[in-house]
């Protein structure tokens, strides 16, 4: 089972969002698979949560299936898990015949209207033949006497073949979203070797004009590995789902009823994986960075059930008032959100609701010259972090 969710028929032909998701952690011809030995393995292992990356990602589409660009039209998914995760044994593996099978049922899904969105996710093995490149890995990779990149996916062949077809009477998604969570390293033996062609999954045209929006996110950057927590979960997946589910929120202008909607877009979503992929680093001692390629015009990804909850930090400035010194937080309406103790760890640390807030500093008695009483203006808490300051000189 490769179709996984079908809602074509509730949407009445009206567009919808068009998901192929892949993972693979179990690579059979790698060290420790079930299959042959490979004959040019380049050095790489099992993995041990691509899979679980991909089957998570799944789920958080259902369970959003209404907030996303377009309602939730069709998901297609392979999976190849490792023996330690724990995914849906019913959903075929991410061979490469596979692959490019549902790939191709994939792009007719998103060639029925203009209006449709798709989106592409990809976690497992991934190389490159140059600084431009991507490579994606299926998991019967390195198949034996298959040549020296059998069962692999040039992943630009796949972008340019989901272009708008050149005759204008044809129809394909304008909004098109890509993940790549796999590494972009360079083989030192195919640094040694002409550039390897690689079996296309879609022919691509030449001619045509290619106005759509298609950015895609990139796990690592050119010559670079991407890591995961093993048996659980992808740093990227984690840093993706936490900035869709609010980490890259970002508020839309007032309507005309006077709301204010909350959404993930294209260029908030770049601005917050690199700081969530930061503290990830920082975290667990890695050096991951997330790059954005493609054709990334702006355009919501994924719209929020309302402002969402912003970590941050507030300061007393200068530092040496902070124990002279009570400190309110208070919102538009006066209302106060946040006493800090003098007794808390410094700076001061929690989550706030996005919107914009006062602080309000009042000197203890008897006062303490040159420290005086204030009142900020409004202040911005805004996704991925915000840094509020109680200032106490004139």
């Amino acid at each position: 089972m490769t179709l996984v969710l079908d809602n074509r028929a509730e949407l009445k032909g009206k567009p919808g969002l068009h998901a192929f998701l892949a993972g693979v952690s179990h690579y059979r011809h790698l060290l420790d698979g079930s299959g042959a030995p490979g004959t040019n393995t380049y050095g790489l292992n099992q993995l041990s949560a691509a899979a679980t990356s991909a089957s998570q990602f799944y789920e958080w589409l259902k369970s959003r299936c209404e907030h996303l660009a377009a309602p939730l039209a069709t998901v297609r998914l392979l999976l190849s898990p490792a023996g330690n995760e724990i995914t849906d044994p019913t959903v075929d593996p991410c061979t490469w015949s596979n692959f490019v099978e549902e790939a191709n049922r994939w792009r007719n899904d998103a060639s029925v209207n203009d209006d449709d969105v798709t989106l592409f996710y990809f976690a497992g093995h991934g190389i490159i033949r140059d600084k431009a490149d991507s490579v994606l890995l299926c998991d019967d990779f390195a198949q034996p006497f298959h040549g020296p990149l059998p069962n692999v996916v040039a992943f630009l062949n796949m972008f340019a073949g989901m272009a708008p077809p050149a005759d204008t009477t044809l129809r394909r998604a304008r909004r098109q979203f890509y993940f790549i969570d796999a590494c972009k390293e360079f083989p030192e033996k195919l640094k040694e070797l002409e550039k390897i062609e690689i079996a296309p999954v879609f022919e691509s045209e030449l001619s045509g004009t290619d106005d759509r929006v298609a950015p895609v996110f990139n796990a690592a950057i050119s010559g670079s590995e991407a890591y995961a927590i093993t048996g659980k979960q992808t740093l990227f997946s984690i840093a993706l789902l936490d900035c869709l589910n609010g980490l890259a929120g970002e508020a839309t202008p007032e309507n005309d009823d006077g709301n204010i909607d909350w959404h993930a877009t294209t260029f908030s979503l770049t601005k917050g994986l690199a700081f969530r992929m930061a503290e990830l680093n920082e975290r667990y001692g890695t050096n991951q960075r997330c790059q954005l390629a493609g054709m990334p015009g702006e355009s919501p990804i994924h719209y929020l059930d309302g402002p969402p909850e912003v970590e941050g930090i507030l300061k007393v400035i200068p530092e040496d008032a902070k124990g002279l010194v009570n400190i309110e937080v208070r919102n538009l309406k006066q209302t106060t959100v946040w006493q800090p103790s003098s007794e808390t760890l410094y700076p001061y640390r929690r989550s706030l609701t996005a919107g914009s807030y006062m602080v309000k500093s009042t000197i203890r008695e008897p006062p303490k010259p040159p420290y005086v009483d204030r009142t900020s203006d409004p202040k911005p808490v805004m996704p991925p972090h915000f840094v509020l300051r109680a200032r106490t000189l004139p």
